[in-house]
């Protein structure tokens, strides 16, 4: 007996509905034409937290869900600026400058006056100068300076007792990241005890801070990638360069995965991007320049996967993301920015469609299914995408550029709503919002615009439109909503899916054109 996939006939009418994404403004901090910057957006008790400018000083602000903005602090010195803002054990933890103390370790329950002065590690106006704050097994890492040295490293559980100083050895990030590398509820990084540098590990403890591999040193790369126990870096020697390395944690696990560049000195890997199977990152080989490598943890399995500039001119993949088993990234095809996807080999890596105007494109994150990202330009440009040429569209121009340093220019999921900094009319760079807005509603007779039969169906069905349409999608959810199947780029009046291979059950069909959906069971 064949198993039946039991599709609900259509219902008479349906509504068509036409959306598009506007920017709107939320608070605006610095009022006028005035940028407030708003930077390290983070959602802590049902508000967003945000650093931004008033006119004056650079400080800590709240706004909840109803849009209502609130000063935090600190009210100490009316010109001071919040630094490094980091959401930890239900606390915010940055540098800031009192006026008094120097540049020291502040804390926020989220309330002005709970914004304190946390610690003094370094008493009198210079300051300790806490930094590289990073979140790992229960703890705070940061480093700092005292009168013993600079760049000291420092942990915290968040409380004054459980606040010390780990050895005293100079201890700095690997590659100039903005964090220490986290593996195995452990930090890794640069340290010097005065017998050369090395790479070390803390697990928050005296004991378990320690030298792993002596003379590993880094670079001037920014990024690290973690995949499968193991993390990907760039560093270097006298002999080879800056090269792609790789550690367990361990000496005998730390070496370099392989000598790229062996025409002249160091790839200079960077840009690092995992999606759990490959990682990805940009070097140069000495021919190509610096282009879209993978490599699978292997020394075999390292390969440039496309050269997206070819010749000796620079790709420069950037922006790397994951959406949908796929990634996809920015980089240079010599005529100017493209988006490209990939899945890990050559065949894979294609080019999606030219981003104009843009100089590069360095930060992206995935929202509701659609991939955001903006393009630095002279406008700074928020985009969209859902991975297709056709559905790669401007949301606004003239918002701030984004990027992944430490300024935290980026874009939070605040109740299913995505806030960002942007320019809104004649106001500054403001904290702003994206919306849904319905522009246009019709109602047609979906019964006699679209049909799928047959319905019950077993492993075929099709669907037969009253017209032709471009560039349409058809998408099967499960009853939780799911996404179990999806076909794009279709053209055409009438569309067969064969072998649907579903389980007996109740499944919805969507059909998505130019912003138009219809949806059935």
């Amino acid at each position: 007996m064949k198993k039946q996939l039991l599709l609900v006939t259509i219902s008479l009418l349906f509504s068509l509905s036409v959306y598009c994404q506007q920017i709107s403004l939320v608070s605006d901090i610095n009022p006028g034409s005035g940028p407030g910057n708003p930077h390290h957006l983070t959602e802590y008790n049902e508000s967003i937290y945000y650093v931004a400018f008033n006119g004056i000083h650079t400080k800590l602000y709240k706004t909840d869900s109803n849009g209502e903005t609130t000063f935090i602090g600190p009210e100490e010195n009316p010109n001071g600026v919040v630094w490094y803002l980091t959401k930890f054990n239900n606390q915010f933890f940055f540098m800031y400058d009192d006026g008094v103390h120097g540049y020291e370790l502040w804390t926020s329950d989220g309330t002005p006056e709970g914004t304190v002065l946390f610690q003094d590690i370094r008493p009198g106006a210079l300051g300790s100068q806490p930094e590289k704050f990073t979140v790992c097994n229960g703890l705070l890492f940061f480093y700092a300076s005292t009168d013993l040295g600079s760049q000291r490293l420092y942990v915290t559980d968040g409380t004054i007792d459980g606040t010390q100083m780990l050895g005293n050895q100079l201890s700095i990030p690997f590659s100039e990241t903005q964090h220490y590398i986290v593996l195995n509820n452990k930090i890794y990084f640069q340290g010097n005890s005065g017998s050369g540098y090395g790479m070390w590990t803390s697990d928050g403890t005296q004991q378990g801070t320690m030298l792993v591999k002596q003379g590993l040193i880094g670079s001037s790369g920014g990024t690290y990638a973690v995949m499968n126990n193991k993390f990907y870096f760039q560093s270097g020697d006298n002999t080879t360069g800056n090269e792609l390395w790789v550690s367990d944690g361990t000496d005998e696990g730390t070496y370099m995965l392989k000598d790229i560049n062996t025409f002249s000195f160091g790839s200079e890997p960077d840009k690092f991007f995992t999606d759990g199977n490959l990682v990805y990152f940009q070097a140069s080989d000495g021919i190509a320049g610096r282009e879209l490598w993978a490599t699978d943890g292997t020394s075999d399995g390292t390969i440039m996967l496309k050269d997206l500039y070819e010749g000796a001119q620079s790709g420069q993949p950037n922006g790397f993301i994951n959406l949908n088993n796929t990634t996809y990234f920015f980089g240079n095809n010599g005529s100017g920015i493209a988006m490209f996807q990939t899945n890990g080999t050559p065949e894979s890596t294609l080019e999606i469609t030219a981003i104009p105007a843009c100089n590069i494109v360095q930060y992206s994150m995935v929202f509701e299914n659609k991939i955001y990202f903006y393009a630095e330009d002279i406008l700074g440009t928020l985009y969209s995408s859902n991975g297709t040429a056709e559905e790669t569209t401007i949301i606004n121009e003239a918002n701030t550029y984004s990027s992944t340093s430490g300024y935290g220019f980026g874009l939070l999921n605040f109740n299913n709503e995505l806030y960002l900094p942007s320019f809104f009319g004649d106001n500054g760079n403001e904290l702003c919002k994206l919306n849904n807005s319905q522009i246009g509603v019709s109602e047609i007779n979906v019964k006699n615009s679209i049909k799928v039969y047959p319905n019950p169906a077993s492993e075929n069905i099709n669907i037969q439109l009253d017209q032709a349409l471009s560039n349409y999608s058809i998408q099967i959810n499960d009853a939780s909503n799911r996404t179990l199947r999806r076909f794009e780029n279709l053209n055409g009046s009438n569309f067969s899916i064969d072998n649907l291979g579903l389980s007996q059950g109740i499944y919805i069909l969507t059909l998505y054109s130019s912003n138009i959906k219809f949806e059935t069971k």
